[in-house]
């Protein structure tokens, strides 16, 4: 099979638009595309706050619970920036997707950000800690990485994580209830060769949720972690869209919706038994982690 017929089948399954060498995703119906299947009435009356709500796994969970009704305070470093990914879907919503400045790398950035909320919300519910990044292009073997590299993806996804469990679960335990999802990666799982801070950070992230979840359980909290495979972002080359395909055993690309699916269930009632629990949403890859 030619490039070109391959690049039609890849088009019409993921809803990637070819321009130029590029693969350009655009997001012309997010319903069609994440293919959501709502109970609307599930998470009415749910307030969940959800970060790094501009990527493409925090849009995807920011819609999810807002399809199903909840009260959703979708959180990032640029509020204008938020806002305007949320208006993308607000329509379509049954529930409130609400943008929300915070710096999760400032811990009295994110104590206010949870103070404003309380202003709009009587509880919340559930806690998605989504906001994370690699190295991407600055990856390198550990005695090559640059101390700053390292201190920002520490800050990031494991500070950071910490920072906003700190503050929302002040108000959990006042109300002797809600949920928490973190969201780690199936590199926080099993490691990957030049990403050693983003491996480290991420299975931080993990044990911060296992030593939560045994903390907590007692006051009705509970805790646990979604770690993800390689998720489709931005501008993306062909080849680079189809070696994703070879990272796990099922040969298929991981979206959003896969896991914003994985975060609903863990923040709805059927996961109330459920705690310091790592649910794997990578195709397999964990089984054994092929070359990217």
């Amino acid at each position: 099979m030619g490039v070109l017929s391959r690049a039609k089948m890849l088009m019409k399954k993921t809803k990637w638009l070819f321009s130029g060498k590029y693969f350009k995703y655009v997001q012309t119906d997010y319903s069609n595309y994440y293919k959501i299947e709502v109970q609307k009435s599930r998470f009415a009356g749910k307030s969940f706050v959800v970060t790094g709500a501009t990527g493409e796994i925090g849009r995807a969970i920011c819609f999810k619970l807002a399809g199903e009704g909840a009260k959703v305070f979708c959180c990032g470093r640029n509020k204008d920036k938020v806002a305007e990914v949320m208006q993308t879907a607000a329509s379509q919503c049954d529930g409130e997707l609400i943008p929300i400045c915070m710096d999760i790398t400032s811990l009295q950035s994110v104590t206010d950000a949870v103070d404003e909320m309380m202003t709009m919300t009587d509880k919340i519910d559930g806690l998605v800690n989504c906001a994370g990044q690699s190295a991407r292009e600055k990856t390198r073997d550990l005695y090559l990485q640059e101390e700053s590299v390292i201190n920002d993806i520490i800050d990031i996804n494991l500070k950071g994580t910490i920072f906003c469990c700190k503050a929302v679960l002040a108000q959990m335990v006042k109300q002797n209830s809600g949920k928490i999802v973190n969201i780690s990666s199936v590199v926080g799982v099993g490691g990957k060769s030049r990403h050693a801070e983003y491996s480290a950070a991420k299975a931080g992230v993990i044990g911060l949720t296992k030593t939560l979840a045994i903390e907590y359980g007692k006051r009705g909290i509970t805790v646990n972690c979604v770690s993800p495979g390689l998720v489709p972002r931005g501008d993306m080359k062909l080849a680079k869209i189809e070696s994703l395909k070879k990272t796990n055993q099922l040969g298929e690309i991981c979206h959003g919706k896969d896991i914003s699916g994985a975060v609903a269930f863990l923040l709805s009632d059927e996961a109330d038994f459920i705690t310091g629990d790592n649910l794997i949403v990578a195709g397999g890859r964990d089984l054994g982690l092929k070359g990217d």
